[in-house]
């Protein structure tokens, strides 16, 4: 009988030891819900947190997360046409007025897209919010509406000098942190994620301000909301 118990014991601590996280997370009685994963790494196994983001990439990330809604416009620029990779992606982006070409017809899906143009895109995907940001250097620029919008609303923010800098090229791991923010995807800290989750060969450093999000974007999983606003995973889903 002794060894019975010891048994059911040993098995007991041995289940706590290996999902230590989902045992804590049931704890919480928050908001649940599922995350799928809306970024993917490369055959060499890196993620390339600080690679430059194209505009079509930018557009098919948010095309992912539209989950196929959307109306489309074909042949919706003149320099993205039905056998390019991002075709179905820009041409819907383009039927919800989330992205615009320029006075030429021309989208100019391979050039680098800025944090003016991200901040744009974010608003139109996910709506205005209202807010004062006060940024030294947005004054008169064509997305200074959108750019304090998502500022505001702390989807993106400014440098420590006070200026947006909205020419600059934007970064996957800055783009994945904005997108984080937006759907208020968001744990608190490297405990708040789960064994056994996708790694990247480049992103293994959790002292990395981008580490966390470049996992929660990268890992579909069920979540349940902390009572501080963040979220703990509870199963990730393959």
């Amino acid at each position: 009988m002794k060894a019975k118990i010891c048994a059911v014991i040993a098995a007991v601590l041995a289940i706590i030891t290996a999902f230590p996280q989902k045992i804590y997370a049931e704890d919480y009685k928050g908001e649940r819900g599922v995350h799928t994963a809306y970024i993917s790494g490369y055959p060499d196994g890196s993620v390339r947190p600080d690679a430059y983001v194209t505009r079509e990439e930018a557009a098919s990330v948010f095309y992912r997360l539209m989950e196929g809604d959307g109306k489309k416009i074909n042949l919706a620029f003149n320099d993205v046409d039905p056998a390019r990779w991002s075709y179905e992606a820009v041409c819907t982006l383009a039927g919800e007025g989330i992205i615009a070409g320029d006075d030429n017809g021309m989208f100019r899906p391979e050039n680098r897209i800025t944090r003016a143009e991200m901040a744009v895109m974010a608003v139109k995907f996910a709506g205005s919010q209202k807010g004062g940001a006060a940024l030294a250097d947005i004054a008169g620029h064509w997305a200074e509406e959108y750019i304090i919008s998502a500022v505001s609303a702390g989807w993106l923010a400014g440098y420590t000098d006070g200026e947006f800098k909205p020419e600059n090229y934007i970064t996957r791991a800055e783009m994945i942190f904005m997108i984080n923010n937006v759907l208020n995807r968001r744990t608190e800290n490297e405990d708040d994620l789960l064994n056994g989750m996708t790694m990247w060969t480049d992103n293994t450093d959790s002292t990395k301000w981008y580490y966390s999000a470049i996992q929660e974007a990268s890992n579909s999983h069920e979540y349940v909301r902390k009572e501080n606003g963040y979220e703990m995973w509870n199963i990730i889903i393959e």
